[in-house]
């Protein structure tokens, strides 16, 4: 996690921190699934097992942009490393260092999930060597082949798991 300035801070059941149960958020009576707050072990494996996630920039204008991306998590660097082409994402990374990085799963039937929230700075990736050696990671594009590589370096990694008490 993010050395403890988070963890524990909303553990405990969904309906509210450490209580017995809760109001539902929904309004539907009382909270039935159990919120738990992930290990950074546990957010960078989670992250080092998906390929997708979403980015979340501010605009030039100071609006927010979040973006769907293919993604690898660099073990070496501790980042979420990602290619993209110029565009509004590319112009929104280049101005405001600071993003946000989240994956999710969810499934239905179980009613259990987590989430993995990254943020940090993101910063392009330029140093030849460097560039090389994120060219032999498993990243698959999305579309076509996006020539700038960026890094986002994982200084606060929280996650959250959901999962039904059973009653």
């Amino acid at each position: 996690m993010n050395g403890g300035a988070d963890s524990g801070a909303r553990g405990g059941r969904a309906g509210g921190a450490g209580s017995a149960g809760g109001a539902d958020p929904a309004g539907g009576g009382e909270s039935t699934a159990f919120e738990s707050v992930l290990t950074r072990e546990e957010c960078v494996a989670l992250l080092g097992g998906q390929a997708h996630g979403r980015l979340v920039l501010t605009t030039p204008a100071g609006r927010p942009l979040i973006r769907p991306v293919n993604y690898v998590y660099d073990t070496r660097s501790g980042s979420v490393v990602f290619r993209t082409g110029r565009g509004t994402k590319f112009s929104a990374l280049l101005r405001d260092a600071w993003s946000c990085f989240e994956i999710d799963a969810f499934e239905p039937t179980t009613g259990c999930g987590w989430s993995v929230i990254v943020t940090g700075i993101t910063e392009p990736v330029t140093h030849a060597p460097d560039v090389a050696r994120l060219d032999t990671l498993p990243l698959a594009p999305l579309a076509s082949r996006r020539p700038h590589w960026f890094r986002l370096r994982a200084r606060t990694v929280t996650g959250r798991r959901i999962e039904p008490v059973a009653g």
